[in-house]
């Protein structure tokens, strides 16, 4: 035998996958090269190169749809007192975005989509001040108006490529479309624009 030469070897594996024992041959050289057996367990799920496979879900098509105002008749965004007197306060908290609609969306994707994070904070001071000059009842709502949004929810698909040992869910080997998707729905965010204030009074005390 020349100096150098590969010699394969055949070497025989079992795996065990869904309680069924799936025997392979791995087929190896003295170089290393070869089946590796983690391909084999993988080929023994059913797992093929190029076969489809989903790679994550994710948001698109994001598009401002209306202004939304949220009143709570709840301290602390509603308050009330009786004249004459004042009327006064100054405080700080936070308002956060909300999302609804995204299961499983990525959050890099709804930040793509959206241009915000949906999960974000923003912090507000709220002050107010007004003298209550008759004896009347007064009532101060502080409305949270946000910008509401809509984008779709899809599944990217690729298929599955051989990396090392296993395989592994990468981009479709079709030039200028290296993804397919898939629709699963619509979801909503709603992010935090600014604070309203509305005084009513009401009749004689």
């Amino acid at each position: 035998m020349k100096a150098g030469a590969k010699v394969a070897q055949m070497v025989l594996i079992t795996v065990v996958t869904a309680g069924v024992a799936v025997t392979g041959i791995v087929t190896a050289s003295r170089d290393g090269q070869g089946t590796p057996a983690g391909r084999v367990a993988s080929e023994a799920k059913g797992e093929r190169e190029g076969q489809p496979c989903r790679i994550d879900r994710v948001a698109r098509d994001g598009r401002f749809v209306r202004t939304t105002y949220v009143w709570e008749d709840g301290a602390p965004w509603r308050v009330s007192a009786s004249g004459p007197g004042m009327l006064r306060d100054r405080w700080t908290t936070s308002v956060a975005s909300t999302v609804s609609g995204t299961p499983g969306a990525t959050e890099e994707s709804l930040k793509a989509a959206l241009g915000f994070s949906p999960t974000r904070t923003k912090p507000v001071t709220i002050r107010y001040a007004r003298a209550l000059k008759e004896r009347r009842h007064y009532t101060l709502r502080i409305g949270r108006g946000f910008k509401q949004y809509g984008f779709d929810v899809y599944d990217r698909w690729g298929e599955l490529h051989a990396a090392g040992s296993d395989f592994s869910c990468g981009p479709l080997h079709e030039a200028g479309a290296p993804y397919r998707f898939a629709y699963v729905g619509r979801g909503t965010a709603s992010d935090f624009w600014t604070l309203t204030y509305r005084w009513t009074v009401a009749g004689s005390t």
